[in-house]
């Protein structure tokens, strides 16, 4: 695929910019931040507050917890697989991973597009180092199960769900969690109340709000689907040879 020019990339990062600040001014979004690398170029984003609390802004090199941008890279090595030849977007899961016990009709594809129905959101095993991956392999089919058929709907929320308001006591906890410093290996010996994402996460699990904060979560992000397919028609014109790979892998 051919590098952008400097003009289309510019252009990319305008509109971007633009439609994430009518985004965000609409929809009560704090902060939002963003790249685009092609071709060894790159355009970063940043638009709002990253800390509510604190007031902090949010900038081009604000750091985030890894999170789901595991999902991005992953996404991305499964791509470059396929690229190559060695794996298959449209093969059952099973067929390169024949622990997968949640039945033959889950594709590749639909792992990476988040349209499997596997219902696994707050499963979480115990066993870490080299054999957690085996260990959440092996506990899916007893643990989990499936919400819809694979293909069906994006998540287990449809696009057009109204999000619902969150209750005082599930907001408690989301600002509980922004605010919650990251845990150093320093820390392990000190003896203080501070809430740290570990602590934090072992309490929310066990919390009346968990099921509440996990629907508000999962709503949030299916209503997002409609904004980035706008957003692609909008930067369409400006380089459509990347777009047209977004789009594809978007909506197919």
């Amino acid at each position: 695929m051919a590098g952008m020019t400097d003009n289309a990339l510019n252009s990319i990062e305008a509109h971007i910019r633009e439609q994430v600040a009518a985004y965000c001014g609409a929809n009560h979004v704090p902060g939002f931040v963003a790249g685009v690398y092609q071709a060894g170029e790159q355009v970063v984003v940043a638009h709002g507050t990253a800390n509510l609390t604190t007031g902090a802004p949010m900038l081009p090199d604000t750091g985030f917890l890894f999170g789901s941008v595991t999902k991005v890279l992953t996404t991305t090595l499964v791509l470059q697989q396929v690229e190559r030849g060695v794996l298959d977007l449209d093969a059952p899961v099973v067929r390169y991973l024949p622990e997968f016990t949640l039945g033959d009709t889950i594709l590749v594809r639909h792992l990476v597009t988040h349209t499997n129905g596997i219902d696994a959101d707050l499963f979480f095993p115990d066993e870490r180092g080299r054999d957690a991956l085996r260990a959440y392999v092996d506990g899916l089919a007893g643990n989990c199960g499936t919400l819809f058929e694979p293909g069906e709907q994006l998540s287990d929320i449809p696009a057009d769900t109204p999000v619902p308001a969150l209750s005082p006591a599930a907001r408690t906890w989301l600002n509980r969690f922004a605010n919650a410093p990251e845990e150093t290996e320093d820390d392990e010996d000190e003896d203080d109340d501070e809430d740290t994402y570990e602590s934090l996460w072992t309490e929310f699990l066990e919390s009346d709000e968990s099921d509440e904060v996990h629907q508000w979560t999962l709503t949030r992000m299916a209503t997002l689907r409609p904004a980035v397919a706008t957003l692609v028609e909008e930067i369409d014109g400006q380089a459509p040879e990347q777009v047209a790979a977004v789009r594809e892998a978007w909506t197919s």
